[in-house]
């Protein structure tokens, strides 16, 4: 049976790990404040050292 919550959840984390920008995921889910996307946080996937030094640098986001 299709559940539609974890259906919702699948998409943010989704949303979140190809890097879209907050607020447009804020927007399109209807969610108020940043503080509702924490519970997904859990799912995202982990980003290696290296790479996250390189974002914090101004560098782009590697493809997964």
């Amino acid at each position: 049976m299709l559940q539609t919550q974890r259906l919702r959840t699948t998409w943010l984390v989704e949303l979140l790990n190809a890097g879209i920008p907050l607020k447009v995921i804020l927007k399109a889910s209807g969610l108020g404040t940043l503080h509702s996307l924490s519970r997904y946080l859990v799912f995202l996937h982990d980003v290696p050292e290296a790479e996250a030094s390189d974002l914090l640098r101004g560098g782009r986001r590697h493809e997964q």
